[in-house]
């Protein structure tokens, strides 16, 4: 059996997962190997630990529910039955039945999002580079967040200093 386990460990390709999922590089369809099981363990041990899905669970709210809807859009397109990978004249029929309009509205859903992180990774970077801003953004912070333990998109709105170094 450990002759063959790798064999079985890897998912079949089609176009869809490969548009989709980078070229494969989704932890689900990336060939098993050692980047492989790096993924799985920062998956495992960063991001979907216990204590960080409470948080997930606790801290829905509007961007939450918005990437539960594009992941339910993500499932049921990778469950679609793809004609073009099976039979590549037929490939039409994809085209007919929307099949490759959806599939780009959820890839530019995903790129966004990945945009957008990482303009707010970099936005971060260059605000901890700064410690004057950091105590501006602070007391906007503590000014209208008070004794909230959680901030809300309605606090967000008020935050004109902070909107505006992001």
């Amino acid at each position: 059996m450990k002759t063959h386990d790798v064999i079985f460990a890897n998912t079949p390709h089609s176009r869809v997962t490969k548009r989709l999922l980078y070229n494969y590089r989704d932890l689900l369809w990336f060939p098993y190997g050692e980047y492989w099981r790096q993924m799985r363990y920062i998956c495992v041990m960063r991001l979907l630990n216990a204590k960080r899905v409470r948080k997930y669970d606790e801290n829905e709210g509007e961007s939450g529910r918005k990437l539960k809807k594009l992941l339910e859009e993500l499932g049921e397109i990778l469950g679609v039955f793809n004609v073009e990978d099976f039979i590549p004249c037929l490939g039409w029929l994809d085209q007919v039945s929307d099949l490759n309009a959806k599939i780009e509205r959820v890839f530019l859903q995903r790129l966004w999002i990945s945009a957008t992180y990482t303009v707010i990774k970099w936005a971060m970077t260059e605000i901890v580079r700064h410690t004057e801003i950091i105590k501006k953004v602070h007391e906007e912070i503590r000014g209208i967040a008070m004794s909230k333990l959680n901030i809300d998109e309605h606090d967000l709105e008020k935050m004109l200093y902070l909107r505006a170094v992001i």
